[in-house]
């Protein structure tokens, strides 16, 4: 299957990402590889092979593409921006031994938002009244505001499959 220059594959891709991609598996197999853009990507849609990738071949594939979002991120060394390196193998083991176990979620659940926002902005976004918490004004914006860079970053951009000339064609960016 050719792709297009400079786009790729991308016009194979509809708005649903995950119903074009079974397409092309149902079509092509449980492997499928496609250049989104300028990045060249793998669809594996075979529980037996992404068992192989996830857990034995992990290193191979850990190079995620990227992420326009991962630069204004502390040039990705945010958590979710990584990019593999030995930071990334010590990020990893972080958080699947201390932060991520089901115990430590659990026991982070009931206070965790206010007790990260005391230590990160020093301001309180919850009051007490009565033994019951009721978030503030000011959290409930940070809470808008949060939601809103989320809906950002999940959002498709061009700019992440493209030349790095071309980047700019991306108006959501300035956004």
């Amino acid at each position: 299957m050719e792709g297009l220059p400079l786009i790729g594959h991308l016009h194979l891709l509809g708005r649903i990402l995950h119903l074009s991609f079974q397409t092309l598996s149902t079509k092509y197999g449980p492997i499928v590889f496609l250049r989104l853009g300028m990045v060249p990507a793998v669809v594996i849609s075979s529980l037996e092979l992404v068992k192989e990738v996830l857990k034995i071949q992990d290193a191979n594939f850990a190079l995620g593409p990227y992420l326009t979002m991962g630069e204004y991120n502390y040039n990705f060394r945010d958590i979710g921006f990584v990019l593999y390196c030995d930071y990334w193998k010590s990020m990893r083991k972080l958080c699947a031994t201390e932060l991520f176990t089901v115990k430590r979620i659990e026991s982070f659940q009931a206070y965790v938002f206010h007790v990260v926002m005391q230590i990160l902005m020093s301001k309180p976004f919850f009051e007490y009244r009565e033994h019951e918490a009721e978030m503030s004004s000011k959290g409930k914006d940070f809470k808008h505001i949060v939601f809103e860079i989320t809906e950002q970053m999940l959002q498709f951009h061009i700019s992440e499959f493209v030349p790095a000339f071309m980047r700019r064609i991306d108006w959501k960016i300035q956004r």
